[in-house]
């Protein structure tokens, strides 16, 4: 375990990111923020394919299924021979969490799902 505030100088110095997640009843009902770390910091990344991992990462990502360590060594493997494909996964990556993911847009969106409950709970006229 490192502290967060040392997070970003131990990514600068990963040339691909792994963030395995084990698919388990708290695994499903949680998202590993790190990955919108690695994501801006335009990181190449294998994940499992748990929660919300295989949405935020599509196109952008390595996803494979959780607990198959042979397919995450392979994908790793993968993206350690072919650095310029990496590099391209990993812009797309950075380029989806600056368009998708920045707190100005997620707040937008969590305002909008309000609005749309609070309008649900209105009583008809």
């Amino acid at each position: 375990m490192i502290p967060y505030t040392q997070l970003s100088r131990l990514l600068a110095a990963a040339d691909v990111i792994a963030i395995p997640q084990l698919d388990t009843e708290a695994g499903r009902y949680q998202m590993p923020m790190k990955v919108y770390d690695c994501m801006t910091m335009a990181k190449p990344i294998v994940a499992s394919a748990v929660t919300d991992l295989p949405l935020v990462l599509e196109g952008c990502g390595r996803v494979v299924p959780p607990s198959d360590v042979h397919l995450v060594r392979g994908a790793l493997r993968d993206m350690l021979k072919n650095p310029e494909e990496a590099a391209k996964l990993g812009e797309r990556a950075r380029a989806r969490c600056l368009s998708e993911f920045t707190m100005e847009r997620v707040s937008e969106s969590l305002r909008l799902v309000v609005e749309g409950v609070a309008k649900g709970r209105e009583e008809p006229a």
